[in-house]
């Protein structure tokens, strides 16, 4: 019995001066969403607005108004593309943003 003891107890040392004291897994983070708005006062800048190639439902026009869209979802901290689509005119504004905080409102032209 003593010998059995003492070979358990030799093992267990041996596991934890290698440091095998288990294994744990961590999942895929979950991404933080939160909401934005996109607003524009430059008279350059009017049209649809897409974020990452999606129809908002919103549009803006820097000359006469509406000059900020509602509040849109998208995941915080992660860097998303904005294009302002006209259908007479094409492309008015594209660029990217990377938002840290929900509420937080993005001013078009982007600096």
């Amino acid at each position: 019995m003593k010998k059995f003891l003492l070979f358990l107890s030799l093992v267990v040392l041996i596991l934890v001066i290698a440091g095998c004291s288990g294994v744990v897994i961590v999942g895929p983070e979950v991404p933080v969403m939160g909401d934005v708005r996109i607003c524009t006062d430059d008279t350059h800048i009017y049209g649809y607005v897409y974020i990452d190639g999606r129809d908002t439902g919103y549009r803006i026009d820097g000359w006469g108004g509406p000059y900020c869209t509602g509040y849109i979802r998208v995941e915080l901290d992660r860097l998303h593309t904005v294009e302002v689509w006209s259908p007479a005119d094409g492309t008015t504004y594209s660029g990217s943003f990377r938002p840290t905080y929900s509420g937080q409102t993005i001013n078009l032209p982007l600096l």
